[in-house]
């Protein structure tokens, strides 16, 4: 028997997945298999740090959220705000961890959850997850231009 998401740990707010069709991760968590990845991460001070993150496997994300096929990035987006744009290659081998070498990462930190991905590095990792859309983006286009990286009010609040 596949261990779920709600078997694991709670989703304390909700995750909105974008695609095809919109769906609140709390309406279908008991449903989603679990899935744990190693990835490192590489701070923005230079620190690195290797870890085993639990969570929704970016493929179950795509699956859920019914992502076209053309589909070239994942827009995750904090609770906060503050938005990443993350390659969809990126993405699929990426985690929507809930726990970080099997602690729930809100024990130590002011957010539940953090989408975390080999090759993203950490100042590009979106912690306390609350969107997740779909996006294709044409040829030349930068990804960028949908990032949201600087506050525009006070509601950034996880420690970036």
């Amino acid at each position: 028997m596949t261990e779920s998401v709600a078997d694991r740990f709670e989703i304390p707010n909700p995750i909105t997945v974008v695609g095809d069709r919109t769906l609140r991760l709390d309406d279908t968590v008991r449903t989603l298999p679990v899935t744990t990845r190693s990835a490192e991460v590489v701070c923005a001070s230079g620190n690195r740090y290797s870890a085993e993150w639990t969570g929704i496997s970016g493929e179950t994300l795509c699956e859920i959220g019914t992502a076209p096929p053309e589909t070239t990035h994942l827009l995750v987006e904090s609770r906060d705000g503050y938005r990443m744009a993350v390659s969809i290659a990126d993405g699929l081998a990426g985690v929507l961890a809930f726990q970080k070498d099997g602690r729930p990462i809100g024990e130590n930190a002011p957010y539940s959850n953090r989408f975390v991905a080999p090759g993203v590095e950490g100042a590009r990792d979106v912690k306390g997850v609350s969107r997740i859309e779909f996006h294709a983006l044409d040829p030349g286009t930068d990804p960028e231009r949908l990032e949201q990286v600087e506050p525009d009010d006070d509601r950034f609040e996880a420690e970036r």
